[in-house]
């Protein structure tokens, strides 16, 4: 359990340093505006590749009325 906290505790620790001055950018706009639309969020991180899969191959975003996961086949 304690090497997944950590291999957890690096990604994040990574994620946010590759991203920071986005990060810094996003809470500077929030502080000015207190909101931020899907616009300003996009161009903000519009440059990024999409991350379709998780390390699990699970859908990290899943739009209305479609499946997390696959169902599981049930036996014949």
């Amino acid at each position: 359990v304690r090497a997944i906290i950590d291999k957890a505790y690096d990604r994040a620790t990574e994620v946010l340093t590759t991203h920071r001055d986005r990060l810094v950018a996003l809470a500077e706009k929030l502080v000015a505006e207190e909101t931020v639309d899907s616009e300003g969020f996009e161009s903000l991180f519009s440059d990024l590749p999409p991350k379709d899969l998780n390390n699990h191959g699970i859908p990290t975003v899943v739009g209305p009325g479609q499946p997390i996961a696959e169902p599981n086949p049930q036996p014949a």
